[in-house]
């Protein structure tokens, strides 16, 4: 998962998803993202944000796509975090982004 997305209010980037004492991923073997390769990213604009976010409540939402078990080798991990105006629901802007974990 991208990194970032994932430090919320952390200030380390490398392990804060260790840190957090995350609930688990179903299915998904204990990981340790300190062996982490960033993938790939896909950013779609869906709607341009506002030069102003006066009067918008805007909400970044995560969550985890899929779980790919490479068995000895590693998991890949695909994520979405999502900008949507959180009273309307309207998306803004949508990343889909991949890591590999050793």
């Amino acid at each position: 998962p991208n990194p970032f997305a994932l430090k919320l209010t952390d200030q380390e980037v490398a392990d804060s998803y260790a840190r957090q004492k995350a609930v688990r991923i179903l299915g998904a073997p204990d990981l340790h993202h300190l062996h982490r390769v960033d993938g790939q990213h896909q950013l779609t604009v869906v709607k341009p944000l506002p030069t102003t976010s006066a009067g918008c409540k805007f909400e970044l939402r995560n969550n985890f796509v899929d779980v790919h078990d490479k068995g000895k080798h590693g998991t890949v991990i695909e994520t979405e975090q999502s900008i949507v105006n959180r009273e309307s629901g309207e998306l803004y802007t949508n990343v889909v982004s991949s890591g590999f974990i050793a």
